[in-house]
């Protein structure tokens, strides 16, 4: 290569005039914010991103002992699906009618406590609000919004 300098200089300007986008690609600042959804539960994780669904869910779980909270043996299931945009509107028209971005951070039990954790996680125009449930029946229990958005998470297709 007879210009090194040259070829360093090009990569920095092309890396400098592009942002790395919440999902890890290059964002073009001229077209709109991707919406993300997480939901993140004990044996079911969904994502949907753009027009694509992604589950992933346990299945067969087997312990040791009743008792134990570490499982021996599973199987995994990954399935996507295609996400109209009238759904992911519908999705989105319920957590701002419920007023989800205005819930606090977490529920339930402390961190220190014994919980099953729960968490929604939207992402849109660039800002992102998570909120965790940490499940403990001697707790309080998971704010009405936040159900109703979990029963909607989970009742999308996911098998």
């Amino acid at each position: 290569m007879k210009h090194p300098f040259a070829a360093c200089v090009f990569c920095l300007v092309v890396l400098v005039s592009c942002t790395t986008a919440p999902h890890g690609g290059i964002h073009d600042p001229n077209k709109s914010d991707p919406v993300i959804i997480g939901y993140s539960a004990p044996f079911l994780n969904v994502r949907i991103e753009g027009s694509t669904m992604l589950c992933t869910r346990q299945k067969d779980v087997t312990y040791e002992k009743p008792w134990s909270d570490i499982p021996v043996s599973s199987r995994q299931r990954t399935s996507t699906r295609s996400m109209p945009q009238e759904e992911l509107s519908a999705l989105l028209g319920a957590a701002d009618a419920c007023g989800f971005f205005t819930l606090r951070d977490a529920y339930g039990a402390s961190p220190d406590e014994r919980h099953y954790a729960y968490e929604i996680t939207i992402t849109r125009k660039g800002t992102t609000k998570a909120v965790l449930f940490r499940s403990n029946p001697a707790r309080e229990s998971a704010p009405k919004c936040f159900v109703e958005l979990q029963e909607k998470l989970e009742g999308m297709g996911c098998r």
